[in-house]
């Protein structure tokens, strides 16, 4: 018998702590590796629990997003000093635009690192295109304009056939931008829209299905939203504009102080 959303969200808490033992364990062992595994894992799973809260009206999914945000501190902290300047972090680490989850829940972002990050990719190999397009949403949300090389990023990720969706996904989400910028709410609204289309194909999506659960492809697609859907909502769009939505695009807004 399929889970509860609620039992859902219990179940991750039971794997969060799992995750938190075995950093515990890489902490013992020095091991880089390790700790970057259970990292992802840990936020994966507090991440997860809010989004179910979120989707299906659990209650307000700041608490666990706040100790997912306080666990990334934790983690670029103890990856950097494992890592010894050996592994760049953002190579097998998931959370870069955790940050997107600070603005929503109201706490200061940055995209500092972000910023050098992309500064510093050689677009090689193409399958980072993700990583890097996630960063530059948080350049976004920060400064209010796309990133210098957003176009540069859009068309790696757009020659890599396996992330077709996400390229086409990102492509709305810079539509957003751009026109909330020239003041065209209407466009904005309707590439909003596109984007909860959008978001419903990740359940059959291959680079969704196998990827991070939080990302909604296969089926948690029943139990997510797209929160860096609803970071630039808030961000960018007028809150007087949201009630033309469908209710496919509906759930996806951020309704939490």
């Amino acid at each position: 018998m399929p889970l509860t959303a609620s039992e859902t969200v219990a179940f991750y808490g039971e794997q969060a702590a799992r995750s938190g033992k075995g950093i515990a364990v890489a902490l013992e062992r020095n091991d880089f590796f390790l700790a970057q595994l259970n990292y992802n894992g840990l936020l994966n799973e507090r991440l997860m629990q809010g989004l179910i809260q979120w989707r299906h009206q659990l209650g307000d999914p700041s608490v666990p997003f706040s100790l997912a945000i306080d666990e990334l501190s934790n983690a670029y902290s103890v990856l950097e000093r494992l890592g010894g300047g050996q592994y760049p972090i953002w190579e097998g680490f998931h959370f870069h635009d955790l940050e997107l989850i600070e603005f929503l829940v109201g706490r200061e972002c940055s995209s500092e690192i972000a910023d050098e990050v992309i500064q510093g990719w050689n677009g090689k190999p193409r399958d980072f295109a993700d990583t890097m397009l996630s960063m530059a949403l948080l350049h976004a949300l920060c400064t209010g304009d796309l990133s210098p090389r957003w176009n540069e990023l859009m068309s790696a990720a757009s020659g890599n056939k396996r992330m077709k969706l996400l390229a086409e996904t990102f492509q709305e989400y810079g539509r957003i931008i751009t026109c909330a910028a020239r003041g065209d709410g209407p466009a904005a609204i309707d590439a909003v829209e596109h984007c909860g289309e959008l978001f419903k194909k990740r359940k059959r999506d291959s680079y969704y299905s196998g990827g991070t659960s939080v990302f909604g492809g296969g089926l948690d697609n029943n139990f997510v939203v797209d929160y860096p859907l609803a970071a630039l909502v808030k961000r960018f769009v007028p809150k007087e504009a949201l009630f033309r939505l469908s209710s496919d695009a509906a759930i996806h807004l951020w309704r939490w102080a």
